[in-house]
């Protein structure tokens, strides 16, 4: 409608606005009637419009429009009407209530949603019995217009939305007791009605309605014990088709409600309860009736999950159920077929079996003796399932499945994986030698067949893979694991997902393969083989990685071999760019080993043609395809930087013996690095603009420092010349993040102290003149500057006072920081003002900067705690807040009485009583941060208007 935002809130316009919303093509046509629709609803005539909107000659969407209206002004306007029009208004919505009890139902659904505020804001004050009364006003009504069942029908629909509706609204906290207490009293006059309508022959309807309103007051809160009968009637109707769905939802609901653990014998008496269905289980996993499947298996996983340790502390009679429940729950983990094609429900078993081992684990040791005689033989079952269910299809099965089934595949062998590590706290030895017999079996058939039926061999070896990270040499059977690497060079690859798997297997026991250097031998040939499959490269480069980190020293005598396989694949065509930058730190790791010659020489031949391509690309125009090749070789470098060290120990004692074993000999990554400078020079000329090239640039620079450490010393000079001029040009995050590494490496080191000066002077002067022009648009520079200015403030104070700096430009900076909207930005700065604060006790300099503009910081801070700031960084807040108390307390006394006198600073909401209470506990606090935190918090929440609201509390855990 034109001029829609100016036009008056009458049913006409609302009847034309609801039209456009619904029926009109234009999209800002129906945004903008939505709009208006919402500025309606919420608008003090939606009290009278509303009830005409309801007239029965109305369309179904104006009359769901008016009911929503009164929902929405009774649940959020509610101080807006009388206490004197209470009464009328409760009659009202009765009457409407009554008039829709044939239909629609969506009208009918949202008038009873609107009752069900009423009753929440007047219960028990002004509508004791609120309950009561409902079902009464429903008993008494004698409309001739609605049968009997109509009738009954919208009381359940009201008695179903009320509990709903109690445990979505956010009551005052003075209420809810009240509330709760008087919905309590309702309950006798519910439970008794449902139980009736169950127990008789009511129309399938009213049972379905009947069986919703008990498992909705379930959720609110029933004693078990008080509901054992419509319990029992909620089973019965599991048998019933058109029953089934909202029976296994209130059941479920009955067993999860979170007070259902004070009642074990009332649960209990459920399990029989449970058995009993197990014939209509056996049934429907028969005819693969998927959906009984997963009802079924939601109630008795429902059980097992959240009273495990009823089933495990059961005795009797009551532990044999417990056991058939559990078998229960086994059979749905082994259902038949393939997930998530042919079922759906196998994986919600899963966290049941890892409950069930944490409690058993958990238990006494003389109990977990007792219980393990009952539930080893249980697990080694559950890992039976396993390896069936985690094997893939066929190809040309799996073929035909969708991306989604594919991913919801390739998650549902994880949780697989997680389950058996559950299953191995529990078997340990057991189950690798299981894995052992049965790869054993599978190994010694026709070789035929398992090149046709790779998928069991596939299935072992992925369980195997799965308890990696889980043996413990010390606690598991060496023997085990050594039979089980025994048989891995025997087996046939003949699928590329049986090779995945393999790889990866063994790039999981890479730190125990350090302690059985034979078994290299027969393992080095099959990674290098999966380096001329381009679907095995990832899987080959990850664990030839893995492995090279591990046992490297015991790789050496196969040096050769597997570095000459690394020449040709980086030089090939098969691997991706991360492939080959991967493969690049497996290098790294085993040349490490090697004498220096020989690093260098495998180093001549296999970076040789990179740094040639990388050399190459200077005489091309930047382009997408240049940047790829440029980016790539530099992450090839850096991955080597990471890895590549002759320094480094090889295990924490020898490293405690000898720090810096071989410290004669030159480290070869600064050999390359002086050797490929000149070239990385040029490109940072060539591409200085360009973010993701100087990026890659500053990394390779930043992992040759952390493995050089202080032997980066000779090319200080150039790498600090560099930094400035790309700085200067460009500025850019990274940049700070690389001077911050050689700024604390080398700020106490005379021979460089000069050059550590400037380089911290010409960064500083770039990014205030930044600041100067305006850097709101780059929140990484300025988090990046503050977090180097903290860091030198820390350790190297005398850096950033030298004769040309200026505190006072620093101290701008940080006030313009403050008011980003970032929260590491400000955090950052936080750290920077708190020890530039710390430095002016024993810098004048300083001391002269923080007593000039201490006040506006100070008031920036207070702002920032009164709301212009997230409730997140109020902790960091308090900190400078700290600092100034302790050491400028005379000034920050003055500073603190002047701008708590400003009318409205720092908030509207708080008052000069507040204000003098916060300044007092503030500036008594010098020692405790604890303390000051808490008082800057709860002064931060009144400034915002939310002390002691739910919202705050329910976010506090949040920020």
């Amino acid at each position: 409608m034109e001029g829609q935002a100016q036009a008056e809130f009458t049913v006409e316009n609302i009847e034309r606005a609801l039209h456009q919303l619904y029926f009109d093509p234009n999209v800002s046509v129906k945004d903008a009637a939505q709009k208006w629709l919402m500025a309606a609803q919420v608008s003090p005539q939606a009290w009278q419009f509303c009830w005409v909107l309801l007239h029965k000659d109305k369309a179904a969407e104006v009359q769901f429009f008016g009911a929503n209206a009164l929902y929405v002004k009774i649940s959020h306007h509610w101080a807006e009407l009388p206490a004197d029009h209470y009464a009328n208004l409760r009659t009202q919505l009765f009457q409407e209530i009554l008039a829709f009890a044939g239909g629609p139902r969506m009208v009918l659904t949202r008038l009873c949603v609107a009752l069900s505020a009423f009753a929440l804001n007047t219960m028990p004050e002004v509508w004791p019995e609120a309950v009561k009364g409902i079902v009464d006003t429903f008993q008494q009504a004698t409309s001739t217009e609605l049968t009997p069942s109509q009738r009954c029908g919208a009381l359940l629909e009201l008695l179903t939305v009320l509990p709903e509706q109690h445990n979505t609204t956010c009551l005052a906290q003075s209420r809810r007791g009240p509330v709760r207490n008087a919905m309590q009293e309702g309950l006798p006059h519910v439970l008794p009605l449902l139980q009736t309508l169950l127990e008789q022959p009511s129309p399938l309807d009213v049972q379905q309605q009947a069986l919703k309103c008990f498992s909705s007051w379930v959720t609110f809160g029933v004693p078990l014990n008080e509901v054992e009968g419509l319990t029992n009637l909620a089973f019965k109707a599991v048998r019933s088709p058109e029953l089934f769905d909202v029976a296994i939802d209130a059941l479920v609901n009955v067993i999860l409600q979170p007070m259902a653990y004070k009642y074990p014998n009332t649960v209990q008496k459920f399990i029989p309860q449970v058995l009993q269905l197990q014939d209509m289980l056996e049934t429907a996993i028969k005819d693969k009736d998927m959906d009984t499947c997963n009802g079924l298996c939601r109630l008795a996983v429902a059980i097992g999950e959240n009273h495990s340790k009823v089933l495990l502390e059961s005795t009797g009679e009551h532990k044999q159920n417990s056991l058939e429940l559990i078998k229960i729950i086994m059979m749905c983990t082994g259902l038949p077929g393939r997930y998530p094609v042919d079922e759906t429900a196998s994986d919600m078993t899963f966290s049941f079996w890892y409950i069930l081992q944490d409690d058993m684990i958990a238990s006494e040791p003389a109990v977990f003796q007792d219980l393990c005689a009952y539930f080893i033989p249980l697990y080694m079952n559950l890992v039976e399932i396993m390896l069936i269910k985690v094997q893939y299809p066929p190809d040309s099965e799996y073929s035909t499945w969708t991306a989604e089934e594919k991913e919801q595949f390739r998650c549902y062998r994880q949780d697989i994986a997680d389950t058996l590590v559950y299953a191995f706290n529990l078997l340990r030895d057991s189950l690798l030698n299981f894995l052992y017999a049965m790869l054993s079996t599978i190994l010694q058939q026709d070789r035929k067949q398992q090149e046709e039926t790779w998928q069991p061999t596939e299935g072992c070896l992925h369980a195997f893979l799965s308890i990696g990270e889980s043996v413990d040499p010390e606690e598991c059977s060496d023997q085990c694991i050594l039979n089980m690497f025994n048989l891995i060079p025997k087996v046939p690859i003949t699928h590329v997902r049986l090779a995945e798997t393999t790889l990866y297997t063994i790039g999981a026991y890479a730190e125990w393969l350090n302690s059985h250097p034979e078994l290299l031998s027969g393992l080095i040939p099959l990674i290098l083989s999966g380096f001329t499959n381009p679907d095995l490269t990832l899987s080959s480069t990850l664990t030839l990685k893995d492995v090279a980190q591990e046992c490297a020293k015991n790789m050496q005598p196969f040096a050769n071999d597997i570095l000459s396989a690394c020449q040709n694949a980086l030089t090939g065509n098969v691997m991706k760019a991360k492939d080959s930058i991967r493969l690049m730190h497996a290098v790294g790791s085993l040349l490490s080993v090697l004498p220096v010659q020989d690093i260098l020489n495998y180093l001549h031949a296999i970076l040789g043609p990179h740094v040639q391509q990388l050399e190459a690309s200077l005489n091309e125009q930047p382009s997408a395809s240049s940047k790829a090749i440029v980016v790539q070789k530099l992450n090839m470098l850096s991955m080597l930087f990471s890895s590549l060290d002759i320094r480094r120990p090889e295990s924490e004692e020898a490293e405690k013996r000898q720090p810096k074993p071989r410290a004669d000999e030159p480290q070869p990554v600064l050999l390359v690095l002086q050797q490929v400078y000149p070239i990385v020079q040029r490109l940072v000329s060539q591409w200085i603009a360009d973010t993701g090239v100087i990026e890659a640039v500053c990394e390779m620079f930043k992992r040759a420092v952390r493995t050089l450490q202080d032997e980066i010393a000779p090319m200080t000079a150039q790498l600090s010349e560099l930094l400035v001029q790309v700085y200067n040009a460009i500025p850019q995050s990274a940049v700070l993040d690389m001077a911050k590494q050689l700024l604390t490496l080398f700020h106490s080191s005379e021979a460089h102290a000069a050059t550590m000066q400037s380089l911290f002077l010409q960064l500083t002067s770039r990014t205030v003149s930044l600041f100067q022009q305006g850097i709101r648009e780059h929140p990484d520079l300025v988090e990046g500057f503050m977090s180097l200015a903290g860091s030198m403030l820390k350790r190297c104070p005398a850096v950033l006072f030298q004769e040309n700096s200026n505190p006072e430009a620093l101290f701008q900076c940080g006030l313009m920081a403050l008011s980003f909207p970032e929260n590491h930005v400000v955090k950052s700065t936080c750290v920077f003002f708190t020890e530039l604060i710390g430095q002016s006790a024993s810098n004048p300099l300083v001391l002269q900067v923080v007593t000039q503009h201490g006040r506006m910081l100070l008031e920036v801070i207070l702002k920032a705690i009164g709301g212009d700031a997230p409730r997140s960084v109020t902790d960091n807040m308090a900190d400078v807040l700290m600092a100034l108390n302790k050491h400028c307390f005379q000034q920050t006394c003055t500073w603190m009485g002047e701008v708590m006198k400003v009318e409205g600073f720092p908030s509207q909401l708080v008052n000069a009583q507040q204000k003098e209470q916060f300044a007092r506990n503030v500036l008594k606090e010098r020692v405790n941060k604890r303390k000051m935190k808490e008082v800057v918090k709860e002064f931060s929440l009144l400034c915002r208007g939310l002390y002691g609201t739910e919202y705050a509390a329910e976010t506090e855990f949040e920020l």
